[in-house]
């Protein structure tokens, strides 16, 4: 949760967690696993976070292409568990969808793991926001 709530809070907390990206990266793949709902939100919420970030800030120019197709990995995992909220897939699916538009090495990982099918099929049984959502982030992995 350390990780994510850098992300809303002043700019000092932001600029330090932009510097330890890899770092953020490197957590939220050691916990996708935990069996405690509330570390897997936080999972999927870092995840969610990064790729914002990412996607909305100049300074996030410098994320590497590792940490973008390691975010890519984690959440095919998160996808593949069949352990999460449907909460925590639904930031997922967004994390996803928004870390492809930030990064071309990020959408050819996504497009290798096929993860595009993982989201349709992780979204089919959730709500229609959801599963728009969803859709939107299948037509960006295009």
């Amino acid at each position: 949760r350390l990780f994510a709530n850098c992300f809303r809070g002043g700019p000092g907390s932001l600029k330090a967690v932009s510097m330890r990206l890899s770092d953020a990266a490197d957590c939220a793949a050691r916990f996708v696993a935990s069996s405690n709902k509330n570390v897997r939100l936080s999972v999927a919420t870092l995840l969610y976070n990064m790729s914002f970030y990412a996607h909305s800030s100049a300074a996030a120019a410098p994320m590497t292409s590792l940490v973008a197709t390691s975010m890519i990995t984690t959440i095919q995992q998160i996808l593949s568990a069949g352990t999460y909220e449907a909460e925590a897939i639904n930031r997922s699916i967004l994390a996803a969808g928004t870390i492809v538009l930030a990064s071309p090495e990020a959408k050819a990982k996504a497009n290798e793991l096929g993860l595009p099918a993982q989201i349709q099929s992780a979204a089919a049984s959730l709500t229609e926001p959801v599963r728009t959502a969803a859709g939107d982030a299948q037509a960006a992995m295009k």
